[in-house]
């Protein structure tokens, strides 16, 4: 049996100081067995394996194991993600 594929978006929910790659609160990016174009790739190699593992069904001991937390690498710009899976 092979695991069914979820769609997960990712959404910059907050930004401190200046992103380098100009991501502002609002930005969104979905994953759709594909990595989407011009979503900072430090910031998609900081959060790859959580997003990796929610495609796959697998979750989280958060409160809502549909959505998680994510802040890139760069702390003195630091952005923000929310990692949400879809239910489709």
């Amino acid at each position: 049996m092979v695991a069914k594929l979820h769609t997960v978006s990712i959404k910059v929910v907050a930004q401190e100081g200046k992103c380098t790659m100009q991501h502002k609160v609002g930005d969104e990016w979905v994953f759709k067995g594909r990595t989407p174009g011009d979503l900072c790739w430090l910031a998609l190699g900081n959060m790859f394996s959580q997003i990796s593992i929610m495609m796959w069904g697998g979750s989280f001991p958060v409160p809502d194991p549909e959505v998680l937390t994510v802040i890139c690498p760069d702390r003195k710009n630091a952005v923000t993600f929310e990692i949400r899976r879809s239910q489709d």
